[in-house]
């Protein structure tokens, strides 16, 4: 965890130095590092320190660092089918989802793209959203089917699906930018070919491992 918001002040500082391409890649291999390695990790502190003071979240742009370019696709798709999952789940959670139509408003009245929101700490990142805490993220990987089987997907779904998907989400939170929770996600084969599958195991999968839920007791 402590790698991942070192990992993030890096590439912050590179970028401001004009070196995003750099940062990019550091960024890159760092995720694919992780990739295995944690799926749902929690922070040790997380319920004690973070969870309390946590009352709002927003979901930032996923960032693409696949080499193709539909990889952007792929992550709008993954954000917004987290999203419908979590709010589908709202009362179960600690921590209110700050509607995602507001968020990407907020980023426009700030002349905000998704090119400039990735560059930006976590902490301003929560402070021109207003949250307590984003949930960010990044395409590792995105593999297109055959020209054929992409125009017959993007019939139904909007756009030619990948094969192959890879992505990181990440809870930062606002105060201090530490990485509170990660999850990988992976998503193969015929999976990603509608938005029922993508809904089932992309935003099903991160909605029931949040860790903002509230106590039993």
């Amino acid at each position: 965890m402590r790698f991942l918001v070192q990992l993030e002040i890096v590439a912050t500082a590179l970028r401001a130095a004009g070196r995003a391409r750099v940062s990019r890649l550091l960024v890159a291999v760092a995720s694919l590092a992780i990739i295995g390695c944690f799926n749902g990790s929690l922070v040790e502190n997380f319920h004690s320190a973070y969870q309390p003071r946590t009352h709002r979240l927003a979901l930032g742009p996923l960032v693409n660092l696949s080499p193709d370019a539909a990889g952007a696709n792929a992550g709008r798709a993954i954000r917004q089918a987290i999203y419908s999952e979590l709010k589908q789940r709202q009362d179960q959670y600690s921590v209110e989802i700050q509607d995602i139509a507001a968020t990407d408003q907020a980023l426009r009245d700030a002349d905000v793209a998704d090119s400039l929101a990735e560059r930006m700490t976590s902490p301003a990142l929560a402070h021109l959203l207003n949250v307590d805490a984003v949930m960010r993220g990044v395409v590792t990987r995105y593999k297109k089917k055959s020209v054929g089987r992409q125009v017959a997907n993007a019939l139904v779904f909007g756009y030619a699906s990948g094969g192959e998907v890879r992505a990181i989400v990440a809870i930062y939170d606002g105060g201090d930018g530490q990485a509170t929770w990660t999850y990988n996600i992976n998503l193969t084969g015929e999976i990603f070919t509608t938005p029922d599958g993508l809904r089932k195991w992309a935003g099903h999968a991160v909605a029931v491992t949040f860790p903002y839920k509230k106590s039993k007791h």
